[in-house]
């Protein structure tokens, strides 16, 4: 619809009246103030007599009552918001409030975020509120869940700690898992290389043993030969006369 400007002339619970034209009043929903923020009350974002721009989202003849949106001026941002803050994705966040122990930051595109206590690195801490003082910035901020629906993101500030701790955890898992691999097959190795060593070693031990023998074997003859020698020799001794000695006494 066209865009027209009003006055703001009322302010309720459940949403802002509007006057359009001289003695036209419309409502504005408190859900079509704003596509990003969770109103909790009208008079969070708008003032009493405070000019608005509006488009007319129906009329109502036999109420004689005219909706009329405020957020519809803008085209509906969550369809960006899903893209830009997909789980996963690392932020960093303005703290704008605590409710019930959650930490409220403004996120880099003028949208809010919430931190559960149990996502926050001082969530458990009885002094937690002096850890996180308005206007302070979070860094490391990781999305868990993004809800265009019901306008709601949510983020974590220790998710990237928990991350980083798991990887370095899986990382030395694998390293030790790569040195038992390792290890495992140098055994391997070792062993095929001893199983094919096995008859070079035995061919060895053979060559040794016929080394042996035929070392045993010269030495026999060797020693057969000597004997032969000795006893020519006796043999020749025996056919001559032994040499007399001289009796010089």
């Amino acid at each position: 619809g066209t865009v027209m400007r009003g006055t703001v002339r009322n302010i309720t619970n459940f949403g802002v009246f509007v006057e359009i034209e001289p003695g036209i009043d419309g409502l504005v929903h408190i859900s079509d103030l704003s596509w990003t923020k969770k109103v909790r009350h009208p008079g969070e974002l708008v003032k009493k007599g405070q000019e608005m721009d509006v488009v007319v989202l129906n009329i109502d003849t036999d109420e004689r009552r005219i909706s009329l949106g405020h957020k519809q001026v803008e085209t509906n941002p969550w369809t960006h918001f899903t893209e830009v803050y997909a789980p996963g994705t690392e932020t960093e966040g303005t703290i704008v409030r605590l409710e019930d122990d959650n930490v409220i930051v403004n996120l880099p595109l003028d949208v809010e975020a919430t931190i559960p206590s149990s996502e926050l690195k001082h969530g458990s801490d009885e002094n937690m509120r002096r850890y996180y003082p308005l206007g302070e910035k979070l860094t490391g901020l990781r999305i868990v869940r993004c809800d265009p629906s019901q306008k709601e993101i949510v983020a974590s500030e220790t998710a990237s700690e928990v991350e980083a701790e798991r990887a370095k955890v899986a990382q030395e898992r694998q390293v030790k898992r790569a040195k038992r691999d390792e290890e495992r097959a140098d055994v391997r190795e070792y062993q095929k290389q001893a199983a094919a060593s096995g008859p070079t070693t035995l061919a060895e031990l053979s060559g040794l043993e016929a080394l042996k023998s035929k070392m045993e074997a010269q030495e026999a003859a060797a020693a057969e030969a000597a004997d032969d020698a000795a006893a020519e020799s006796a043999a020749t001794s025996e056919g001559e006369e032994p040499a007399e000695e001289e009796d010089n006494s």
